[in-house]
């Protein structure tokens, strides 16, 4: 499996839950390239993409859903594993070295699953991005520069415990050297301009960009 171009930006659909797909179209659109794991793969005939990988253990994949894919590359993995799909494929997807990954579908009707790909979002910060119809995710452990528009609404909340050291440019209610933790979280701050700037010490940094106002 060492014959997946090497790509800046890569779109991977998860099996997450999809209420609207032609919501969905316009922000998938534009990748360089996409890998569907296990179930996602009925999303991407759904939105109209072709994935260069299929990875999972393929428990979700209906075999005359791979037969409309002739090119697909699979990436099988066991059912009995330590690890879940997607995290499987961000795993193999990392030692490519993309520029960034978005995972798109990633939230579905278990609560588990959704906070387990919060915390992935973790292993990678700065990296791996998760995309919601309402929402782009990501965390920050170092800095990060994020583009915005004035009014956007933004959210900041510490991951695996304390985040300290936090400083920002861009926002409403700026920090500055401060720390959130869980008895104080950065919920519904706003953009001010084009950009915001984040920067942070020791911890990860969850981040939530509203994008629909």
């Amino acid at each position: 499996m060492q014959d997946i171009i090497t790509v800046e930006k890569v779109a991977v659909i998860a099996n997450g839950a999809v209420e609207d797909y032609d919501q969905m179209l316009p922000a998938v659109k534009g990748y360089d390239q996409y890998i569907a794991v296990d179930g996602g793969l009925n999303h991407c005939a759904a939105l109209g993409v072709t994935p260069l990988f299929l990875v999972g253990d393929m428990d979700s994949v209906d075999p005359d859903m791979k037969k409309k894919f002739p090119q697909l590359k699979e990436l099988k993995f066991e059912r009995d594993k330590d690890a879940t799909d997607l995290e499987l494929a961000l795993e193999f997807l990392i030692k490519k070295e993309p520029k960034s990954i978005t995972i798109f579908a990633g939230f579905g009707d278990r609560v588990d699953h959704s906070l387990a790909n919060l915390i992935l979002l973790t292993r990678y910060p700065g990296k791996v991005f998760l995309e919601t119809a309402t929402e782009i995710l990501g965390v920050i452990n170092k800095q990060l520069e994020l583009e915005t528009h004035a009014g956007q609404t933004f959210s900041l909340l510490p991951m695996n415990g304390p985040v300290f050291g936090i400083t920002t440019d861009g926002l409403k209610w700026e920090l500055k050297e401060d720390y959130l933790d869980k008895s104080f979280v950065g919920i519904s701050n706003e953009a001010t301009g084009k950009s915001i700037l984040v920067t942070v010490k020791t911890g990860d940094l969850l981040f939530s960009i509203h994008k629909n106002n």
